[in-house]
């Protein structure tokens, strides 16, 4: 709901049912749920801290048009351990955890490309499940690349595709 009320209230919202299930990927109790919004509390102090002992925004925001936002997240420069632990569920045999050095630091979006401006850079959605605020589907990483020219064409900006050593390290941060 645009007002942010949780449907709590008596707001002329879209999304007042009460029957509407919501998909939960993490199939967390309500009590997982308070420790993980808290250490994403957390995470994101340290971020800020960090970010202004840089001089940096910890947030930058594009506005590709009217409503419609790219908010990216400042990654600090880290060594860290990249490849994943030997207990870790899923890991390959082959993997070796090293040590990796990002040596300048780099902003990432906090959110996925969404349908909405997917379809204001590219002119098209190829997703199946259609939502303006749902991610994109259906991309390769050559329509990825050929979005982030016309961004920057459009825009006068200078986005790229994380490295895989800065996706880890944003993604297990």
């Amino acid at each position: 709901c645009e007002d942010e009320c949780e449907c709590e209230c008596e707001c002329e919202c879209e999304y007042e049912d009460k029957d509407i299930v919501v998909y939960d990927p993490l199939n967390l109790s309500e009590e997982e749920e308070k420790e993980r919004l808290s250490f994403i509390d957390e995470v994101e102090k340290q971020c800020k801290a960090r970010a202004n002992k840089l001089g940096l925004p910890g947030v930058e925001q594009q506005e590709m048009a009217e409503g419609i936002c790219l908010e990216m997240v400042l990654i600090p420069a880290q060594i860290f351990k990249m490849g994943s632990p030997k207990k870790e569920k899923a890991r390959y045999h082959d993997e070796t955890r090293h040590e990796v050095t990002l040596t300048k630091p780099y902003y990432m979006g906090k959110y996925p490309v969404t349908q909405e401006q997917w379809e204001l850079i590219m002119g098209s959605n190829p997703s199946d499940t259609k939502g303006a605020k749902l991610p994109v589907t259906n991309v390769s990483w050559e329509d990825c690349q050929e979005f982030i020219q016309k961004l920057n064409v459009m825009k006068d900006t200078g986005y790229r595709l994380p490295s895989e050593a800065e996706w880890e390290y944003a993604c297990r941060a």
